[in-house]
């Protein structure tokens, strides 16, 4: 075990001292934030474009810290899987937003998630919009 002495007070400390009362949220942003894993999607029920081939064009606005993009994700009908195996970085709060993509109009909504710290293991919510309904499998990790 290393000792740092401090000069202005003449007290020896343990390195380890300084990081034993951190909650597991505290540690992981001095290590570098969270880890948002989003397994895949499953489409319960499409809805949002019944014209459309019968299926939601799916695209999800990934929202890491205030900063925004755009990630396709492709068509999608009932019971319709798409293995995401997306993996983001974020410090603060991250919000996935899932749209039916209607150009020229304007897009319909189809649920979203935010996290702003570790999950509990594997989370499976039920998200909805648009006449649509979608189970999204993701987790957050230190």
């Amino acid at each position: 075990m290393s000792n740092i002495t401090s000069t202005a007070s003449a007290t020896v400390v343990a390195q380890e001292q300084h990081f034993t009362n951190l909650t597991p949220e505290e540690a992981s942003v001095i290590e570098g934030g969270y880890t948002l894993n989003v397994y895949s999607l499953v489409c319960a029920a499409d809805g949002a474009d019944p014209w459309y081939k019968g299926k939601d064009d799916v695209y999800a606005k990934v929202t890491l810290d205030g900063i925004t993009t755009n990630y396709g994700v492709g068509d999608m009908g009932t019971g319709d899987a798409k293995n995401l195996l997306w993996e983001f970085n974020f410090f603060e709060n991250a919000e996935i937003s899932f749209f039916d993509s209607d150009w020229p109009d304007s897009d319909d909504p189809l649920g979203s998630i935010s996290v702003s710290g570790l999950t509990n293991g594997l989370q499976k919510p039920t998200i909805r919009g648009s006449g649509s309904r979608y189970k999204v499998f993701y987790d957050v990790t230190a």
